[in-house]
């Protein structure tokens, strides 16, 4: 009987032990200032300067609570590398070896800082003033990766795409590139999109709202063209709802600072910077 007990008793308490551990952590090994040093500088200048990691620890989302899952911790490495642009001014890139190659983080900081220069001196003075902020969106974007077995042309555009971006490392140098001149120097566009309602406005007061933010958009658009020397890539547009749904659309491409009005924009602005489309392989 003292046998069964004390064996009990050790059973409990190893299961309480093994329920008190702490949860294994995935732990995230890879030194990517380490591995990407050299290439790093290369991208943002000789003066950059990588700083120690900082060690975070996470928690991996469950899907079914929505809500993080405290049993399964995982634990990375966050960098900073603080450089100068082309204007003089600090700046800083953030890269981690969670969830996140470095080819994608440069990208991811190239399209961000492009956005935000964008959005405050274009989208805020010209079209925020007159709709809702959260209904409007300005963002760059690498150009569109697609393949249409029926066009071999879009095979060769997706392979040369997929390589630029593959090789994002050699083709960046982010510490000279300049916001007036991105759209020559990378295959990337911009694009501005928002929706409006109308509301309680009458068919005229619809009409006159229409017509003075189509007016806007234009002077925005004439506004970017002239800051980019007429190198900007991209489309803008506006749609207004009523009760029903899309009631209107404004907008149009732009491929090098023209509005657009070939047929078949991604073709063109794909030559546009790759050069022209082999089909035969020559």
């Amino acid at each position: 009987m003292r046998l069964k007990k004390a064996a009990l008793t050790a059973f409990v308490m190893i299961s309480c032990l093994s329920f008190l551990q702490p949860p294994e952590t995935k732990i995230y090994e890879e030194d990517l200032a380490l591995r990407y040093g050299r290439q790093l500088t290369a991208v943002f200048g000789e003066d950059s300067r990588i700083f120690p990691g900082e060690t975070i620890t996470g928690y991996f989302w469950n899907k079914d609570t929505d809500k993080p899952d405290w049993n399964k911790p995982y634990r990375y490495t966050r960098w900073e590398l603080d450089y100068t642009d082309a204007y003089g001014c600090p700046a800083a890139f953030v890269f981690s070896n969670y969830a996140e190659n470095i080819t994608g983080a440069v990208r991811s900081h190239l399209k961000a800082r492009v956005e935000a220069y964008y959005d405050e001196n274009f989208l805020q003075p010209y079209i925020v003033p007159y709709v809702d902020e959260d209904s409007v969106s300005m963002y760059c974007s690498f150009y569109s990766l697609f393949s249409d077995r029926k066009r071999p042309e879009t095979s060769i555009m997706f392979e040369e795409r997929l390589q630029y971006e593959t090789d994002i490392l050699e083709h960046a140098r982010l510490d000279e590139m300049r916001y007036e001149t991105v759209f020559d120097e990378y295959p990337v566009t911009l694009s501005m999109y928002g929706y409006v309602r109308y509301g309680d406005l009458c068919a005229a007061e619809r009409q006159e709202k229409v017509d003075f933010l189509e007016a806007q958009l234009n002077k925005m658009t004439d506004a970017m063209v002239r800051y980019t020397g007429g190198c900007l890539n991209g489309s803008v547009g506006i749609t207004f709802l009523d009760g029903d749904g899309p009631d209107a659309v404004i907008g149009y491409q732009i491929l090098k600072g023209e509005i657009y009005t070939g047929e078949d924009f991604e073709v063109d602005l794909h030559q546009a910077f790759f050069g022209p489309i082999d089909l035969d392989g020559s």
